[in-house]
């Protein structure tokens, strides 16, 4: 699945009133539907969110290979530059 507007994204997405499915079980169902794959485990080092980001973001081909260091560098410095985005 090649990258998709957020509001795309949203309208796959399953909804959480359906009970009869365990949260994980939603979640795995969700990442499928968008394209992405729920991974076990991921190290608890401090860049856990960047490193699932960077994971799935390398699998859908949607940007150069960075690692989870440079892409929490390039967040923070977008951060700091745009401090208010409209």
């Amino acid at each position: 699945v090649p990258c998709s507007h957020p509001l795309v994204l949203h309208q796959r997405l399953q909804k959480p009133q359906q009970a009869a499915l365990s949260s994980r079980s939603t979640l795995k169902a969700n990442c499928l539907s968008v394209g992405l794959v729920l991974h076990d485990e991921t190290p608890a080092d401090g860049n856990c969110f960047f490193e699932a980001v960077s994971s799935q973001l390398q699998r859908l081909n949607c940007v150069v290979k960075k690692s989870p260091q440079e892409l929490r560098h390039e967040v923070v410095a977008f951060m700091r530059t745009n401090r208010v985005i409209q």
